[in-house]
């Protein structure tokens, strides 16, 4: 159990770099400059495919449901703001895949939702 605890940690470590990235690229764009979209795209891939589509879901069928199933009245409480939270998050995400997706480059706002969008999601997770 111990290093599967140690693997989610590492896991941990590896979202919370993509979502500098994330982040970092989403700044320069509502700075200005102009960002390669294959890179955005590879970042953007990465957090729902491995975040959500992997480690989230294996989060919530050990640990989360551990908790909710062994835990206190407090604990479980904590269990649904996190399932919620991911939820939250996984929308946040797909609003950033959309905007990164356009037709036509990015007008100065849409660069700047994308930088606020990016950082939410990063403050959510």
């Amino acid at each position: 159990m111990t290093d599967f605890l140690h693997q989610l940690e590492d896991q941990h470590e590896d979202l919370r770099l993509a979502l500098r990235l994330l982040v970092t690229l989403a700044d320069r764009a509502a700075a200005g400059a102009t960002l390669p979209n294959s890179d955005c795209a590879v970042v953007l891939t990465f957090l729902r495919d491995f975040a959500f589509g992997v480690h989230m879901p294996l989060e919530q069928k050990t640990v989360l449901a551990s908790l909710a199933a062994h835990g206190t009245e407090e604990d479980v409480h904590c269990v649904g703001q996190i399932l919620r939270t991911q939820d939250e998050a996984q929308g946040l995400l797909h609003c950033l895949r959309v905007l990164w997706e356009p037709t036509g480059a990015l007008t100065a706002s849409e660069c700047e939702g994308l930088s606020a969008t990016a950082r939410a999601l990063d403050r959510m997770l």
